[in-house]
């Protein structure tokens, strides 16, 4: 019976099926290997961006000065284009909070090229005291001269970022400041009255001719401000509500005797609480800044 059926059309297409089958099986083993090794690849990369990314954060706070700062940072994935920065030039303090738009790898690259170019600009514009009777005009320098670089060298990347880039001495109790398109810093100077910095011009790295202006306002001891990213404000919670900007300024009217890492700390704590498990889609990025002595005399 067995030698009609070998010689038989059904035979040869159970044949040909079984055959098919093994196939398809050792295909799919192999190609689960294969994309197994490249998300390890990936993993890997992203982790290593990861890394690379974090040493951009400033990690370590001025001291021995008049003002306190603390900063966190939060990314809704491995990686992201935020950033904050502090730094000294002779009796000049900078601080930064900015994000550049998307996210993910290539955020994180351009993050690098802007932060980078800021430090570098502000150090060629305020070295050796140059602008130490004009801090004002140096910082709108310095910001139209890194929007210049990045709007005609990769413009068409559409990659820009929003900066607000602040200014403050020992020896003025005052706080300049350029914000490139960035969200709103709030200024707490006690008993509920505020003061809401906006944007002085547009975005990094669209407009090369883009015109930047300086403001500023009294810092003095017990003003507080406070700089952050949209993925504050814009947190949302399981019904998907926005943690709102009036919830963030009635949280800053509690806490402004208190240190800024403790400020810093309990909003993050906040923001978590809010969102309860709810997906985070933005980045968070904050910072602190409190004048905690008097200034001194010049």
């Amino acid at each position: 019976m067995d030698s009609p059926y070998n010689q038989s059309p059904v035979y040869e297409i159970d044949y040909s099926v079984n055959q098919i089958n093994a196939r398809t099986s050792r295909i799919i083993v192999a190609s689960k290997k294969k994309i197994e090794a490249l998300n390890a690849i990936a993993k890997r990369q992203i982790a290593t961006a990861a890394e690379i990314q974090s040493f951009f954060l400033a990690k370590d706070f001025p001291q021995g000065h008049s003002y306190d700062v603390a900063a966190m940072t939060k990314s809704a994935y491995e990686v992201g284009g935020y950033w904050y920065d502090t730094f000294t030039i002779d009796q000049h303090f900078f601080f930064v909070v900015a994000d550049v738009c998307d996210k993910a790898i290539g955020s994180a690259l351009f993050m690098s090229v802007f932060r980078t170019l800021i430090r570098t600009t502000t150090t060629n514009v305020f070295d050796a005291g140059a602008r130490d009777d004009d801090a004002s005009q140096g910082l709108v320098d310095v910001l139209s001269e890194v929007n210049r670089y990045m709007s005609i060298n990769h413009g068409e990347s559409m990659y820009f970022a929003t900066v607000f880039f602040a200014h403050v001495s020992d020896t003025e109790d005052q706080l300049n400041y350029v914000s490139a398109g960035h969200e709103s810093v709030m200024l707490n100077y006690g008993n509920h009255c505020h003061a809401l910095l906006p944007a002085t011009g547009p975005a990094l790295g669209l407009f090369p001719d883009a015109v930047y202006q300086c403001a500023s306002h009294r810092f003095a001891e017990g003003d507080v401000l406070l700089a952050y990213s949209d993925g504050v404000t814009d947190a949302r919670n399981e019904r998907d509500e926005s943690f709102s900007a009036a919830r963030l300024k009635a949280y800053f009217d509690q806490v402004q005797q208190q240190s800024v890492f403790d400020m810093r700390d309990q909003l993050y704590a906040r923001l978590i609480e809010y969102m309860n498990g709810a997906e985070q889609f933005d980045d968070i990025t904050i910072m602190f800044v409190k004048r905690t002595r008097p200034r001194l005399m010049p």
